[in-house]
């Protein structure tokens, strides 16, 4: 396997000084048989008594409880209930060491050691590796699953599991009561009998889960529960009305008798505050015939309340309007009632008020009827009696109506699940009947919620389409849930699939206890970040190829990996201060301000705050306050309005140095280490580089302010411009690149750099202008020689007269010959010839651009005066004389002597 997958198989969990020095193995106890008599004090415990036997760390010291089966707990539809135990007193004996097959006879249970990984695959942790079977721990197992429903659930089970080389894993638990981490150390072994391993898990990572919460040796406690009205939803505060007997066996068989609560397992799984509410069972009555009836038309309710007044009118003297007014919560009616039904609905629903009112004892009767079929014998007028049957119609499941109390709590809880929170639920203690594909008194993990179009028939087989809500489970079991078939009635049946969908009129119906913990996401993300840092940095590690030969490409790409890395542990260390009350961080923030002594304002911010909440931080004591301390001073620092970079910078600095010291990270400090000294031996050739670009610059401004005046030196002018631009983004590489690597030089040489090539692509520009002119100036001449030969074919000019517009165009880039040049164009202009007519206007367009020429060499050179040769010949212009620059090495430049311009930050 990759060597940057290795924390994936293995877990990794920090584990801190306190853990390293004080780490003890515990083993879980088994169940097994006495093979003699054993006497403790006044006690005596007979040959062949059933006792769970949990061994000390020296395996000379035992635990013994006595217990025997629990027959009331076993249960058909619950393989698991079976091997519940009742429990007696624990007592501690003390055997001679290798003499256990003498006292006890393993014969039931026993722990069979494993050589795998706690993650047998990249995948794992995942649901599908929880197959419960036979230990009757459901309720731990779907607070783990609720786990892997958080997105960084995967790295949080792995941060809390390290795989030790001894054959031993630990395991970061919580205290319940106070949130504490508490850590256990188990072997890497499955509990199993003689039919094989009690529970199937896929993966060991579950069992040691399992092993490790027993271990505790804490029973799960009893809790009184204090009601807290939330809404609509019956919130449950936890009162711990026992306290941990920590006397008691650790052992899976009594640690999951009659199961443990899911706020227990959720609370020491992942040391988050958990509330816990019953669901709000709904026993319809006439009056909830509101929370059924349509929404989305309320017109006409005005004439619905006239008539309401006109029935109350003849109602007798004794049963007062105000009362049927109460009765009926017409806030509530105005709200939900459609126009067509109002004025019936009313009508039949005050004469069933009124018979209620006025036959108590019969109604009083009627209501105990749990299914209220009792309402067709009773003597009610019939319309009231068809809007109750009809609400009792709407109440059924996949009618597309739902209770307001169900409505309220399907969109709590897809809120829970989009805020992070973890959510399991259970079933009611007992099904009054068979229920496909569920099991009562169960434990379930909620994965989400969601709603389906689905089309439904009346009894005049008339279709509607309806969308209908269900919440997504899944069973610890990893086999068996209901589904649905695709009919009219939408009967169940069984699947084979852990994962059920259920239709939200049945959940409320079926499941009774909704578990959740506030939010996970900044407690999880902490783990997720840490593996982002682990995985990078593998990734440097498995890839580091760096040398002294190494390119400064492959520098800058080292360093920045080392840099993502320093990042993201950052990150992950920041998340352990980012869920402190706002209170605190503001009381830290006023120590941080006083300016005081750092070891004493040390101690004032470590008095503000509980330590032992971040034993995850790795190092020695001192060492985790000091991080504490830093993690504290940063997080303040970077949520200030106005933040001091340089200070980040150094608690960013000190957080890294101070936090975790693994084989891992020293590697990474090693390699960084190396780098340093790399890039510090070729300071002087990145010196080097940087000052060639530099000169080459100068040297090529210098040339544009004393560029030749001809056409030759604008093409080499341009050139160098097009190379001083190449090499220009290379010296913002290069100097960025080692600005990132901590190197610095001075502002000065920068600023040069860009005034140059800012100054040498204005001067390009006018060259490549310059360049245009000639092409456009060659071309007047060609055509100025056409209309000469022309005027010497015809006779109509001497030789003096030829040769002296030759001499003139030759020279158009002087100055006082292009002036004599202007005159013969205009002279030739008004000639009563037109050859010389044509003549002078090409003249005089050479004029015009032998001045552009002039003045673009003029601006290239910032001077005023501008020697130009004589342009030879008629057709074509020779390029005057210009000296290529030299190449000495990469740059057209000498390599002079000059001043250091960058220098390491050591």
């Amino acid at each position: 396997m990759p060597k940057h997958q290795t924390y994936h198989h293995h877990g990794h969990l920090e584990k801190t000084e306190s853990i390293t020095n004080n780490e003890k193995i515990v083993y879980p106890g088994v169940r097994a048989k006495l093979k003699q008599a054993v006497t403790i004090g006044a006690i005596t415990l007979p040959k062949g008594m059933k006792v769970i036997i949990e061994p000390q760390e020296d395996l000379t010291k035992f635990k013994i409880t006595p217990f025997k089966k629990d027959k009331k707990s076993a249960r058909k539809d619950q393989p698991e209930s079976r091997g519940s135990v009742e429990t007696q007193t624990t007592y501690e004996i003390k055997i001679p060491a290798n003499s256990q097959k003498k006292y006890f006879k393993f014969n039931n249970e026993y722990f069979d050691k494993v050589n795998a990984n706690l993650f047998p695959n990249d995948d794992s942790p995942s649901l599908n590796d929880i197959k419960q079977v036979a230990i009757p721990d459901c309720s731990l197992l779907a607070s783990i699953q609720s786990i892997l429903t958080h997105q960084d659930g995967k790295a949080f089970i792995r941060g809390m599991m390290r795989q030790n080389p001894n054959g031993t894993t630990t395991v970061r638990l919580f205290n319940p009561e106070t949130l504490k981490p508490e850590y256990i150390t188990v072997t890497n072994s499955v509990i199993a009998n003689r039919l094989g391993r009690l529970n199937h898990h896929s993966a060991l990572w579950v069992h040691i889960l399992e092993k490790a919460f027993a271990a505790r040796g804490q029973k799960s406690k009893t809790y009184s529960f204090e009601n807290v009205i939330h809404g609509t939803t019956k919130w449950i505060k936890i009162v711990s009305s026992q306290s941990p007997n920590k006397d008691i066996d650790a052992s899976i068989a009594s640690a999951y008798s009659n199961g443990i609560s899911q706020n227990f397992a959720l609370r020491v799984l992942t040391g988050l505050d958990v509330k816990a509410s019953h669901m709000k069972h709904i026993d319809p009555t006439p009056y909830d015939i509101f929370n059924f009836v349509d929404t989305d038309q309320i017109k006409g309710l005005i004439d619905a309340q006239n008539s309401l007044d006109q029935q109350g009118a003849k109602l007798p003297e004794s049963l007062p309007q105000k009362y049927i007014r109460t009765t009926l919560n017409l806030n509530k009616l105005e709200k939900m009632l459609p126009e067509y039904q109002a004025k019936q609905v009313i009508d039949d629903y005050t004469q069933l008020v009124l018979y209620a009112c006025t036959n108590e004892d019969k109604y009083k009767k009627l209501l105990k009827n749990p299914n209220f079929q009792a309402i067709k014998k009773a003597k009610l007028p019939s319309g009231a009696s068809k809007i109750f049957l009809a609400m009792l119609e709407k109440e059924r499941p996949f009618s597309g109506y739902y209770h307001q109390h169900q409505i309220d709590f399907y969109n709590h809880l897809k809120s829970s699940l989009e805020q992070g929170k973890l959510v399991t639920t259970g079933t009611i203690n007992k099904f009054n009947k068979k229920v496909t594909g569920l099991v009562s008194n169960h434990a379930y993990t909620i994965l989400g919620v969601t709603e389906k179009p689905i089309i439904v028939r009346d009894k005049k087989n008339n279709e509607r389409t309806v969308m209908i809500k269900y919440v997504k489970l899944r069973n610890p079991w990893g086999r068996l849930s209901r589904k649905y078939k695709n009919n009219s009635k939408h009967s169940a049946k069984l699947g084979l699939s852990p994962y059920s969908e259920i239709e939200l009129s049945e959940f409320t119906k079926y499941f009774g206890q909704i578990i959740e913990t506030v939010s996970a996401n900044i407690k999880f993300s902490r783990d997720a970040k840490k593996e982002d840092f682990i995985h990078n940095v593998n990734m440097v590690l498995d890839d580091w190829n760096i040398n002294t030969k190494s390119s400064l490409e492959s520098l800058i790409i080292a360093k920045s990996r080392i840099h993502r890395c320093n990042e993201y542990l950052v990150e992950a260390e920041l998340s352990l201060v980012k869920n402190i009350n706002s209170d605190i961080i503001n009381k830290i923030e006023a120590v941080i301000d006083q300016n005081k002594d750092e070891a004493q304002q040390t101690n004032e911010i470590l008095n503000k705050i509980e330590i032992e909440h971040f034993a995850p931080i790795a190092g020695q004591k001192e060492q985790m306050k000091e991080n504490v301390a830093n993690l504290l001073r940063l997080h303040v620092e970077l949520n200030r309005q106005e933040p001091n970079l340089e200070e980040i910078d150094r608690l960013k600095s000190l957080v890294k140095d101070y936090s975790t010291q693994d084989e891992l990270w020293d590697k990474l400090i090693t390699y960084e280490t190396q780098l340093t000294a790399i890039v510090s031996s070729r300071a002087s050739e990145f010196n080097k580089k940087i000052e060639n670009i530099l000169e080459f610059a100068r040297a090529t401004r210098d040339r544009f302010n004393n560029l030749h005046p001809n056409e030759g030196a604008l093409d080499i002018a341009i050139l160098n411009a097009e190379k001083l631009n190449r090499l220009y983004v290379e010296f913002k590489a290069t100097t960025d690149s080692l600005k990132l690597m901590g190197y610095t030089w001075s502002q000065e040489i920068e600023n040069e750099m860009a005034q140059i090539v800012q100054q040498v692509k204005n001067d390009a520009a006018l060259a490549v202008e310059g360049k245009e002119k000639y092409a456009e100036l060659k071309d007047l001449i060609s055509k100025a020689g056409d209309v000469l030969s022309k005027l010497r074919e015809n006779h109509e000019q001497t030789a003096d007269e030829q040769e002296h517009y030759n001499f003139l165009i030759k020279n158009a880039l002087r100055p006082e010959q292009r002036k004599l040049l202007e005159a013969e164009a205009n002279k030739l202009k008004d000639s009563s010839n037109q050859n010389k007519r044509e003549l002078g206007v090409i003249l005089k367009s050479i004029v015009k651009v032998a001045e552009a020429i002039h003045s673009i060499f003029k601006a290239i050179r910032k001077v005023a005066e501008i020697s130009f040769a004589p342009i030879k010949g008629l057709h074509s212009i020779t390029l005057g004389t210009l000296g290529i620059f030299r190449r000495p090495n990469e740059y057209e430049v000498e390599n002079n002597n000059s001043s250091t311009l960058i220098s390491p930050r050591l």
